[in-house]
């Protein structure tokens, strides 16, 4: 009798513990939580570029690489706005094409 308490203190749940469509709903909420954050940065670098400059300026200045020049310097001319637009469609289309796999995935799986 005092075998099985102690094996039921030291149960651990395994993944075949774990009902499957519990597993399927977490799935689904993790890369729906990475498609809004990576919307929301492509966003934030294609429609706001000037204000996330602004800001990387701000924090190369506080940062230890407030020394570097050169870093600094790139990042208030005008190729550093256009490698922010780039990111920003970038980020933009993998979050798009995430969405797709995703509605796509489950409707396959119905």
């Amino acid at each position: 009798m005092a075998r099985a308490s102690s094996e039921k203190m030291n149960w651990v749940p395994r993944a075949s513990d774990i009902p499957v469509g519990l597993v399927r709903i977490m799935s689904i909420a993790g890369l729906l939580v990475f498609i809004v954050m990576l919307s929301s940065i492509g966003i934030a670098c294609l429609f706001f570029s000037k204000g996330v400059q602004g800001l990387a300026i701000k924090w190369v200045d506080r940062g230890v690489s407030s020394r570097i020049h050169a870093a600094r310097s790139f990042m208030q001319s005008a190729a550093y706005l256009v490698s922010l637009k780039a990111i920003g469609v970038i980020a933009i289309l993998c979050a798009a094409f995430l969405l797709w796999a995703l509605i796509h995935n489950v409707r396959m799986a119905r």
